[in-house]
């Protein structure tokens, strides 16, 4: 049984920029790097011990005010080199499916993660999980959340020092037709 995970952070810059960079490759994932085809390798921050994983994006889309994509990932298998920190981060750290969204206000903008984990473990994980791995999936998801929001808020930041958006593929073109 799949069990649900949110998450809420707000990010600071400007709704227009914030949402062009969005739109834009997620290369504003922690630690991102393209693997192709949709596909991410970036890093998730579990319980304090940072675990590789392998993510989709999804082309992003708008309900409401908000601009959502997919967003999954499934843990990447330690190397032999990695001691039991990685093992347990790997048992603790299960994959996920859901979405994330950014709703833009002018001086209220957010990001959002809504999705569902299964418990590892089977049973005796699904026991644990409503003792105390959901509060550590909660956390993760808003670490998740924060290390985007600061990946975000940076290239916002350099965009606006360059003062030329287009410069940094962020620029009207690039976003006008992504998710309308």
């Amino acid at each position: 049984m799949s069990t649900p995970v949110s998450a809420f952070q707000p990010v600071q810059g400007t709704p227009v920029l914030l949402q062009q960079l969005f739109l834009a490759s997620p290369a504003w994932l922690p630690e991102a790097e393209d693997l192709g085809e949709g596909r991410w390798s970036m890093r998730v921050r579990g319980g304090g011990v940072p675990r590789q994983v392998v993510a989709r994006v999804g082309e992003p889309w708008t309900a409401g005010t908000t601009l959502w994509r997919a967003l999954s990932w499934d843990p990447v298998e330690p190397d032999e080199d990695e001691r039991g920190s990685a093992r347990l981060a790997e048992r603790l750290l299960p994959s996920f499916d859901g979405e994330l969204g950014i709703d833009l206000r002018e001086g209220a903008s957010s990001l959002v993660l809504d999705g569902r984990y299964q418990p590892p473990g089977g049973r005796f994980g699904a026991a644990l999980d409503s003792v105390a791995l959901h509060r550590l999936a909660r956390s993760t998801a808003q670490r998740l959340l924060g290390d985007v929001a600061v990946g975000l808020m940076e290239r916002a930041s350099a965009v606006e020092a360059a003062g030329d958006l287009g410069a940094h593929g962020t620029g009207p073109a690039d976003s006008a037709e992504g998710g309308q």
